[in-house]
């Protein structure tokens, strides 16, 4: 089953991205074959679900991600409610940079 997911690897970019085959610990991601940095949050936009994630291999237009801390995206607070945004807050916290600095 795909779904639909981004990537976030710094609070300024972003790619949108399908899921496949996910786990508990990993999955395996369609990105276009797109270059991307070891360290990226996964954001499963359908689940509303932020993974921080490891890039583990690629192979073509695919890539294997161990997932780490999940944070579930609430949707009632304003500033969670695009879970994109979201994940790029997130993102921020884990590099120590202020969230106002966006």
């Amino acid at each position: 089953m795909l779904r639909s997911g981004k990537l976030t690897f710094s609070p300024a970019f972003s790619l949108d991205c399908r899921i496949r085959d996910e786990s508990e610990s990993g999955a395996r991601i369609h990105t276009g074959g797109a270059a991307l940095p070891r360290a990226v949050v996964l954001v499963s936009v359908t689940r509303r679900i932020a993974h921080e994630a490891q890039v583990v291999w690629r192979h073509g237009e695919e890539a294997g991600v161990k997932l780490g801390a999940r944070y579930e995206l609430d949707p009632t607070r304003q500033e969670r409610s695009d879970p994109l945004r979201h994940a790029q807050v997130l993102w921020s916290y884990a590099n120590g940079l202020s969230y106002f600095a966006l």
